[in-house]
């Protein structure tokens, strides 16, 4: 008889424990696939039927009910493709999601996920976001306020205490633009 762990992904390598019937047991390992979380696109099956999608002229997912929601689709994931064409507009989403979800035949829809925006992920990001605010507002604070442009300034000692804040944070500083518009975002 063979025993096997759960069918949802994990990271690392998998454990297969087999036994036989003299009572000997043995263990191997071999090597996973990335988990869900770690991929950034995602190939989802849907049946025929309602598949409870919404999205923008940006094929960006708007809201999730039905199938989607119960096969991981989040609020802000991208519609790539389906069945394994390419979509190019919100046009072409619409006719193919309707012929697809109209039909008898399963269909595949690719996504490309992004941050979420609810859960933990979100709040340890707003988390994330106030304290480097905080830590700017505490080290940079405004005295006073200059009207003229012409008479503003930065001395020697305060671009230094600028450069030496930049040098101690940067690693820790957490860039919260889309994806779409920074390399660093995340």
């Amino acid at each position: 008889a063979e025993l096997r762990g759960s069918a949802t992904p994990m990271a690392g390598p998998e454990v297969t424990a087999t036994s036989s019937f003299s009572g000997k047991n043995s263990f191997r390992q071999r090597p996973r696939s990335p988990t869900n979380k770690e991929a950034k696109e995602v190939v989802l099956k849907f049946s025929p039927g309602d598949h409870g999608l919404t999205w923008d002229d940006a094929r960006r997912v708007t809201g999730v009910i039905l199938q989607a929601w119960m096969r991981g689709v989040r609020p802000g994931w991208t519609v790539l493709e389906i069945n394994g064409g390419a979509i190019e507009t919100e046009e072409e989403l619409a006719k193919l999601m309707l012929e697809c979800s109209t039909g008898d035949m399963r269909y595949e829809v690719k996504f490309e996920k992004c941050q979420g925006n609810f859960g933990t992920e979100a709040k340890e990001r707003q988390d994330q976001q106030r304290r480097n605010r905080l830590r700017v507002q505490k080290l940079f604070a405004t005295l006073c306020t200059i009207e003229k442009i012409e008479h503003r300034a930065v001395t020697l000692g305060q671009f230094q205490t600028l450069i030496d804040y930049a040098q101690r944070y940067c690693e820790v500083w957490f860039d919260a633009s889309p994806v779409k518009l920074s390399k660093t975002s995340g």
